[in-house]
């Protein structure tokens, strides 16, 4: 039996962002202020530039590296870099060390050698769009890490608990503390500084609708596991599938052949790179004139082949799908502009152009970061299961919106609550039951009329919108070679992300 109600709207609040272009190692990028250790009335701490990331629970705040001591020390990225002191902080709590920051699963963005972090607890307060008061959640899982990799801090929006040397660690995510809807929900684009600073997003509870284009939204379930003993999902990964990837506006253009069909790769802005098999790299070589460097392990460009690029600004196309066995491709378009970025110290000596993206050879952890969220946008619904992703569309207008739900399931079949859309449908369902029963059983001298095929849409999602299926035939297309990558399914297959209208009203309550 499935208990029906609607319960009151619970506002979602947008991460205020305080034009905070920080030109990092890898950058410029936009990041947001977050404060650490400050009162509950968020006094005192220290303020900390952080990067959005999916794949870490808590926070990872940069601390005084070896790459920033000395005469080192005095560089002028030193000197910028703004980093963690736990001790200026009453409310830390030093819990431990790690010796590997493989426990979040980044070991494909964090070098070898330079890994060693220190966790502990502090209270963490976020700035709110057009409210004075910062929100300010206490005792939260924070990592310090000298890491390259964090020259800058990441603000972690998984749900996952953690597992480090057979332990497991299980504090409240900062995700679900944050939450502004009934259910954990989040959406994010990175912005865009080659669009002339066009500012981020980071909306908890909700999303701008305004920032998003719904014609080419996918939906895509989350990969995740079902804890009994909390009766919770933890994510994984968020994971789609790659079909193509096509290239215009090249000076000498050539065809490409790719060699999958549905390579899974990660969403995670937590790192800046495109992290991709060699063979895909080098079609990128070939086509943009970049160059692989060993020692630094970066894709560099001289000044000529960056002026080349500049001047045809070519653009790359990303065909995703949800799923291998789906193979209907949403297309993303990447101008080079998302491309263009430097490189200094302490990743390189003097700065020089490069080009965002890592070769990945021994590990099938492929990954689109932070580059690709100057042109996507995605909602993330955990307790559904399911994300959208949707090409970033550049509006100033902003509207924001709860993320809603129809239903919700766990590992069997269990309702928490249904949607305006579906308690209509479930009551149109009731009257067809009755009015039958009426006819065959009460009425069978009556004749029914012909069954209609009726097909009930109660709010606009990415599977109502039509696909996109060919590009134009200009593009340099990777054709598909089936059987490499192989992607399993969801176990929470059929449950839907809705981006709806603020007019609707929400489930209750789980």
């Amino acid at each position: 039996m499935v208990g029906l109600c609607i319960s009151r709207a619970v506002a979602p609040y947008e991460v205020k962002f305080e034009d905070d272009w920080i030109n990092v190692p890898d950058g410029p990028w936009a990041s947001y202020k977050i404060r650490l250790g400050s009162d509950d009335k968020g006094n005192g701490g220290q303020r900390l530039p952080m990067f959005p990331g999916f794949s870490v629970p808590g926070i990872v705040a940069p601390v005084k590296a070896p790459f920033c001591s000395g005469n080192q020390s005095l560089r002028s990225e030193c000197l910028t870099q703004q980093t963690l002191e736990p001790s200026s902080s009453q409310y830390w709590t030093a819990e431990g060390s790690m010796d590997t920051l493989s426990v979040f699963q980044l070991e494909r963005v964090a070098e070898q050698g330079q890994n060693y972090t220190l966790y502990g607890t502090d209270s963490v307060g976020l700035p709110v769009a057009n409210v004075v008061k910062e929100r300010i959640e206490p005792s939260n899982m924070v990592v310090t890490s000298a890491s390259m990799s964090f020259f800058t801090g990441i603000l972690g929006l998984s749900n996952a608990n953690l597992v480090y040397k057979d332990e497991i660690f299980r504090p409240i995510p900062l995700v679900t503390k944050l939450q502004a809807h009934p259910r954990i929900s989040f959406s994010y684009t990175a912005g865009s500084y080659g669009r002339g600073k066009f500012p981020p997003s980071l909306v908890f509870g909700g999303y701008d609708a305004y920032r998003i284009d719904p014609s080419t939204t996918l939906e895509v379930d989350i990969w995740q596991t079902w804890s009994p003993s909390e009766s919770r999902w933890w994510q994984l990964e968020v994971t789609v599938a790659l079909f193509q990837i096509e290239m215009t506006g090249i000076a000498e253009e050539r065809p490409m052949i790719s060699e999958w069909a549905g390579l899974s790769v990660v969403l995670d802005p937590i790192t800046p790179y495109l992290w991709l098999p060699v063979w895909i790299c080098e079609h990128f070589e070939a086509a943009f004139g970049i160059e692989w460097n060993e020692t630094q392990q970066l894709y560099f460009l001289n000044a000529s082949a960056h002026e080349r690029l500049r001047r045809f600004n070519p653009r790359v196309y990303f065909g995703l799908s949800s799923s291998k066995d789906d193979g209907r491709t949403k297309i993303f378009e990447l101008p080079y502009s998302a491309f263009d970025l430097n490189v200094t110290y302490p990743l390189v000596e003097t700065k020089t152009f490069f080009f965002p993206l890592k070769r990945v050879v021994s590990t099938n952890h492929y990954v689109l970061g932070r580059t690709f969220f100057q042109e996507a946008h995605i909602s993330v619904d955990y307790d559904l299961g399911y994300f959208n992703l949707s090409r970033a569309n550049f509006s100033t207008d902003s509207h924001i919106v709860p993320i809603r739900e129809e239903f919700m399931g766990d590992n069997s079949s269990r309702i928490t609550g249904i949607g305006i859309g579906s308690l209509l449908g479930l009551l149109a369902f009731f009257v067809i039951v009755v009015g039958l029963y009426w006819n065959l059983k009460l009425k069978p001298s009556l004749n029914r009329p012909p069954k209609q095929q009726i097909e009930h849409k109660a709010q606009l999602h990415g599977r109502a919108i039509p696909w996109v299926e060919l590009l134009p035939k200009e593009r340099t297309e990777l054709e598909t070679k089936e059987g490499i990558v192989e992607m399993t399914g969801s176990p929470l297959e059929g449950v839907v992300l809705h981006e709806m209208d603020a007019g609707s009203l929400p489930a209750c309550k789980s």
